[in-house]
């Protein structure tokens, strides 16, 4: 392998936030991933991708300027202009496999969008072909080509293109929680001068966790103030209070059982929500759908078949059960 080029001198970004701070390894990790992948198109094909000044500031900043207290990263948000023909395909590609292989998230998700699937493939396709010029990366790397998604297998984790398009032909809304929540809220609060109280919990999210972390448990001076009184209770303090006190819940949920170690579970749905969700059904081995299909085969078909979700799952090769319901 040859020497890389290496950005003769490098200051964080002046946006970084007094209680951050610049680990190096973690920047030079992310540097050292996008240089050993090779270049996918044209008469630089098969070189090394070596990322110019720019390119490593703007790698350095994101990948290695983190929070003192958990080493997370500060920027969660990164916007960029490139012109045309300035390797901005190639650098999308690179940043796009190396969430997706080195985070060390289990089964994280990154998601490659555009106004439509040609659009959106391009970047994809570069990866792929990154892929394959990367024996070591190739063999931890499960493609599905007509899908447009990779897989790392190691995690669980993976990269898959989302268009425009595909959202509008297959029916799918990706702001129902908008609709369905937020803006109902919203208009209630203003129709009634209330403020909600939600049974949210910071551990069920990243963002929820943040959000937390901002306010504590009550926001009330916050433009829209609201109290969350369980951001700092678990799933686990949950089932333990329903299970102590004998508080009455739904039973789709089944009985709380608690194993060797302590642990409670339940038996039925772990969680519940919008029961049409797409969200998250390809992690499980045995997805809502497939269960719906049993326990309401109606509502199974009214989503498959005239909501349209059934060639959506098709697409992105999940699961569901199918559409044979017998007689």
């Amino acid at each position: 392998m040859s020497e890389f080029r290496r950005l003769k001198m490098y200051k964080p970004s002046p946006y970084k936030a007094p209680n951050c701070i610049y680990k190096e390894r973690f920047a030079d990790s992310a540097v050292m991933f996008c240089n050993m992948l090779k270049h996918s198109t044209g008469k630089w094909y098969g070189q090394q991708f070596q990322l110019i000044d720019w390119q490593e500031r703007l790698i350095r900043d994101l990948f290695g300027i983190v929070r003192k207290y958990d080493e997370n990263r500060q920027f969660r948000t990164a916007y960029i202009e490139i012109p045309k023909k300035n390797g901005k395909s190639e650098l999308a590609a690179a940043v796009a496999l190396l969430l997706t292989c080195t985070d060390m998230e289990n089964r994280g998700e990154v998601y490659g969008c555009a106004n439509d699937r040609q659009q959106a493939s391009i970047v994809f396709d570069v990866a792929m072909h990154m892929v394959e010029q990367f024996p070591e990366l190739k063999k931890l790397i499960k493609l599905h080509i007509s899908g447009k998604r990779m897989t790392y297998k190691p995690l669980g984790s993976f990269y898959q293109v989302c268009s425009a398009d595909t959202i509008a032909k297959d029916g799918m809304n990706v702001h129902g929680c908008e609709i369905m929540k937020t803006r109902p809220l919203d208009r209630y609060q203003k129709k009634t001068g209330k403020h909600p109280i939600i049974g949210t919990m910071a551990s069920e999210s990243e963002r929820r966790m943040q959000a937390w972390l901002k306010t504590g448990c009550n926001a009330f001076e916050a433009k829209r103030p609201v109290s969350k009184p369980m951001s700092f209770w678990t799933e686990q303090d949950v089932l333990r209070y329903l299970r102590d006190f004998k508080i009455p819940y739904a039973s789709v949920y089944g009985d709380i059982v608690e194993d060797e170690k302590g642990r409670l579970s339940t038996t039925g749905e772990s969680r519940t929500g919008c029961i049409f969700c797409p969200i998250g059904c390809h992690r499980d081995k045995i997805n809502r759908f497939q269960r719906l299909k049993v326990t309401h085969p109606k509502l199974h078909k009214y989503c498959m078949d005239a909501l349209g979700l059934g060639a959506f799952l098709d697409y992105i090769g999940v699961d569901y059960g199918g559409s044979d319901y017998g007689d």
